[in-house]
């Protein structure tokens, strides 16, 4: 089983990285640390896939020992091209950040120096008819607050409907999130049950 140590930002933590690892979908597991206690989701800075996560996460842990936070905890104060640099040197695969997928097609949605940290991958765009989403289809938003539904309406292959209007997934997480950064959405939406990244896998696997 492939084992991701991934480090994150915070725009309601300025100026801390936090370093963790996992043997999930490094996207789901990043999206997975929006809570509703955490104001703003956490953006990738780097993720690479090792052999022994915990060991790496642990030597990382001991390197930056002197910029931890809290030690009960995984944040460290400490600028984030080092973190990145420290990573490639010991990751196995350094560009697990090519998975994450933003839809190309989407460019008014896009910042100056925010895109660029979710690289643009080969592979295909979101595509709802290829992944068996008919139109009319309900996705649910994987991670509300409390006693909070938010759904959107699939109306296209491409696009949804939101708050009744039409417009690609991103901006439809951005205004669901109430962040201005766009973000790969398919983390952050169910379809039955199942997250969307995970029927994106499925349908378009990525080449070994």
């Amino acid at each position: 089983m492939p084992e991701y140590v991934y480090a994150v930002t915070n725009q309601g933590m300025e100026g801390m990285v936090k370093i963790g690892t996992t043997t999930k979908d490094p996207e789901i597991r990043i999206a997975e640390l929006f809570t509703t206690s955490v104001p703003f989701p956490f953006e990738p800075i780097a993720v690479v896939r090792v052999s022994d996560g915990r060991n790496v996460e642990r030597l990382l842990g001991r390197v930056f020992g002197p910029n931890r936070v809290n030690p009960k905890r995984e944040f460290f104060r400490i600028n984030v091209e080092q973190v990145q640099a420290a990573m490639e040197l010991l990751g196995e695969e350094a560009d697990v950040l090519g998975d994450f997928v933003l839809d190309a097609e989407e460019t008014d949605f896009r910042q100056e120096g925010t895109y660029d940290k979710v690289r643009r991958t080969k592979r295909p765009n979101l595509d709802f008819e290829r992944m068996n989403i008919l139109p009319g289809s309900k996705l649910e938003f994987a991670f509300p607050n409390e006693d909070e539904q938010i759904e959107v309406e699939v109306i296209s292959n491409r696009k949804v409907r939101y708050e009744g209007e039409e417009m690609y997934l991103t901006p439809a997480t951005q205004q669901a999130m109430n962040i201005s950064k766009p973000v790969a959405p398919t983390g952050y939406w169910k379809y039955q049950g199942r997250l969307l990244k995970e029927i994106y896998d499925e349908t378009f696997p990525q080449e070994s």
